[in-house]
């Protein structure tokens, strides 16, 4: 019997990479799984947490938009009957850039769909665990938060807004049974660096950041999966409020 079954969990931009990993690492330990896709049909994660024999619920959404977090959380519910779980994990960097030259649309675009859409998604499902008896969220955050990325300024501060509201929503939501954690990837080898790597900068900032992980090689998206199922499980019962490092100590605090 896995440690999550009975129960019901809803993975944002689960189509691939780490929210893949983390939706078929929870429907590994047995809970039923609705996933948000975008562009992306997601029929791989669908097929790998079906494999696991539970039920799979594919939710079409554009996280950016404002009306789209609480709606794909409502049809989640509905669809699975209960909502036990949420991951926060979509997300994107947008365009590597100098400071100086980040427009305002720029901005508003990694802000909506790194902090915005989290929350407003974390606001509905709060909601709805609340009324349920209780449950447990997870935001994805960065590393990024922690350290100055001077090319990547609109994601590290999206980032860093997302452990700030994880650890306000830990506090506001502890008396209605609702624990709220994150988790910081530091490198995660995912198909997001094989573009990065063939451009000569792009592999020079690869190589750089695994010259300063501690444990001298990239994270796999497995790695953040088995974070995410101990912090929603019962295992994880005292802890809330927690930015949990999966990095490798790329970043040590």
């Amino acid at each position: 019997m896995g440690k999550l079954e009975g129960r019901a969990a809803l993975v944002t931009g689960a189509s691939r990479g780490i929210g893949r990993a983390i939706a078929v690492r929870l429907a590994r330990e047995g809970a039923d799984v609705a996933i948000t896709v975008h562009r992306e049909p997601g029929d791989a994660t669908l097929a790998a947490i079906r494999a696991s024999g539970v039920r799979a619920v594919p939710i079409e959404a554009d996280l950016a938009d404002v009306d789209a977090p609480a709606r794909a959380v409502v049809r989640a519910h509905a669809a699975l009957s209960r909502l036990d779980i949420l991951v926060n994990n979509a997300g994107g960097g947008g365009p590597t850039c100098p400071l100086l030259e980040v427009s305002a649309a720029g901005w508003d675009a990694v802000m909506a769909l790194n902090a915005r859409g989290a929350f407003l998604a974390l606001q509905a499902a709060a909601r709805l665990m609340a009324a349920s008896g209780g449950g447990a969220i997870v935001n994805i955050a960065s590393v990024a938060a922690h350290g100055p990325r001077p090319l990547l300024a609109p994601y590290a501060a999206a980032k860093a807004a997302l452990l700030s509201l994880t650890r306000s929503a830990a506090q506001a939501l502890a008396p209605l049974g609702v624990r709220v954690n994150g988790v910081c990837p530091g490198l995660i080898d995912t198909g997001v660096w094989d573009a990065f790597r063939r451009d000569p900068d792009g592999r020079a900032m690869f190589e750089r950041r695994l010259a300063e992980t501690a444990m001298g090689r990239a994270g796999t998206p497995e790695d953040v999966a088995d974070a995410v199922a101990y912090l929603v499980s019962d295992q994880a019962r005292y802890v809330t409020g927690h930015g949990l490092h999966v990095c490798g100590g790329l970043e040590m605090h």
